[in-house]
């Protein structure tokens, strides 16, 4: 794996990249995963709104479930699927390991899980997953809440947290 060739990364409003964390935050290199349900609008029109959301709901606790066992943390869901963080707020060395093996886990048990199917006109759930990596900016308070899974306050200065959503073509 490649460290970014600049020191720091850029961003619009700092486009020198010369900026340094303020003392709340500090840069990790971390693994992102992405997993987006293929064309969610037309989904959503088929299930309605309640539908969409028990689905949604069925999709995040398989991911809180992998998540747990590879240590990644799960950023809030939205309307549109999941993304997850390895390597932060804790450093793992191995970090790009445990998300591959959370991606393909969690791509098994998509495509394996009667409930799910269940819920979806044809049974079939297609997704589109993408796993990047490089720095980003982690601030917050870096614990986790109360629950089954982490969660950090982040903000990436490293584009690649919506780019699943736009990837051609479903992965299931």
């Amino acid at each position: 794996m490649r460290e970014p060739s600049h020191p720091h990364p850029t961003s619009a409003a700092d486009p020198a990249g010369v900026s340094t964390p303020r003392a709340h935050e500090e840069y990790k290199f971390v693994t992102v995963l992405c997993c987006g349900l293929a064309d969610a609008p037309a989904l959503a029109a088929q299930l309605g709104p309640e539908g969409l959301y028990r689905l949604l709901q069925t999709v995040v606790g398989l991911t809180q479930e992998v998540l747990q066992h590879y240590d990644g943390t799960l950023m809030p869901p939205t309307s549109e699927g999941v993304t997850a963080v390895f390597g932060a707020p804790v450093a793992q060395e191995d970090h790009p390991r445990r998300a591959v093996l959370a991606a393909l886990e969690l791509r098994q048990r998509l495509r394996d899980h009667p409930a799910l199917h269940a819920q979806l006109p044809g049974g079939v759930l297609a997704v589109r997953m993408g796993l990047h990596a490089g720095r980003i900016v982690v601030g917050g308070s870096g614990r986790p809440p109360s629950g089954s899974s982490r969660r950090s306050e982040s903000r990436s200065t490293w584009p690649c947290a919506s780019s699943s959503r736009r990837s051609p073509g479903p992965s299931s």
